[in-house]
């Protein structure tokens, strides 16, 4: 599945950090903080995982299966994350 993402995943997340400024990292360390609150090694389906901004994180404590849509964001975050420990899907099941 192609998308809006599929021509500029490789700066997803540079232009949401520019876009956002420190609002996009305290989002980030919120839902972390409160996701990770609930419990560990928890099973998470992480819809919508772009580039895994919170699938990786949560993948050290959690077992995450990210699902995106977009192949060039699933790219791009196994591209970043190589070693990362999750499953991860290129459609919505």
């Amino acid at each position: 599945m192609s998308g809006n993402h599929s021509t500029w995943a490789k700066y997803y997340d540079e232009v949401n950090r520019e876009c956002f400024g420190i609002y996009y990292d305290q989002l980030t360390e919120l839902t972390l903080s409160t996701i990770n609150s609930i419990g560990d090694n928890l099973s998470i389906v992480d819809f919508g995982a772009g580039t895994g901004r919170l699938s990786i994180p949560l993948s050290r404590n959690h077992r995450v299966t990210a699902v995106e849509p977009s192949a060039s964001m699933l790219q791009q975050l196994q591209y970043l994350h190589p070693r990362a420990s999750l499953s991860a899907k290129t459609q919505w099941s």
